[in-house]
């Protein structure tokens, strides 16, 4: 797989290149969560997989690459949310970001400056009882009730909770904000639109 993706990306790469495209081209390379560990992935020296609210499933490295950044090594907070306003943002096109759960880093990013847009970042609330959120470098995750600070212990291997207890009322009360607005989702069965998931007897819309 890896090796496909790679002549894949050289493809589009050297096509752009080819038509005179690649100078005012931004390309950005991601990946949307860690690997599962259960297939023979290994997230290492991070905790977790894919699927899990700890780091070894939901941080991940990505590639942004144009004509007018700087080549560095980015290590400050960025949401998945936050690659549609960035983009809009460097396309000139104007959005309310007041609509949009993601901030845009553009201006941070293209002129590599130290204003940051995100200092917290919720991972997950599937429902009051589990969930993680991050503010800053604290991180704290349910139902473990653990915290955990990311800039020492980016592994998740100290709780930290029992001593640092005010951070943790501030992370709860964000994450008690957020569950007011949590709702569930109720999937019909007899849906008509559906696909047959035929290896579990399943419905669902797709793979995902």
């Amino acid at each position: 797989m890896v090796t496909a993706m790679d002549e894949s990306v050289g493809s589009v790469v050297k096509a752009l290149k080819e038509s005179g495209m690649l100078e005012n081209t931004v390309i950005v390379f991601m990946s949307d969560n860690g690997g599962p560990t259960d297939k023979g992935a290994d997230n290492h020296p991070l905790r977790g997989s894919k699927g899990s609210l700890w780091e070894g499933g939901t941080r991940t490295p990505a590639l942004i690459s144009g004509n007018i950044l700087s080549p560095r090594t980015e290590t400050r907070m960025f949401h998945i949310t936050d690659w549609l306003p960035t983009l809009l943002d460097m396309a000139g096109i104007k959005s309310a970001e007041e609509g949009l759960d993601g901030v845009s880093h553009w201006t941070s990013l293209a002129a590599n400056t130290s204003l940051w847009g995100r200092e917290e970042m919720l991972y997950n609330m599937f429902s009051k009882n589990r969930a993680a959120m991050r503010i800053g470098d604290w991180k704290y995750v349910l139902p473990h009730k653990k915290l955990f600070n990311l800039k020492t212990d980016p592994g998740e291997n100290r709780n930290l909770a029992r001593n640092n207890p005010d951070i943790v009322r501030r992370i709860k009360a964000r994450l008690d904000k957020y569950g007011k607005s949590l709702s569930r989702t109720h999937y019909r069965s007899s849906e008509p639109r559906v696909m047959r998931n035929t290896r579990n007897g399943t419905w669902t819309y797709g793979w995902c």
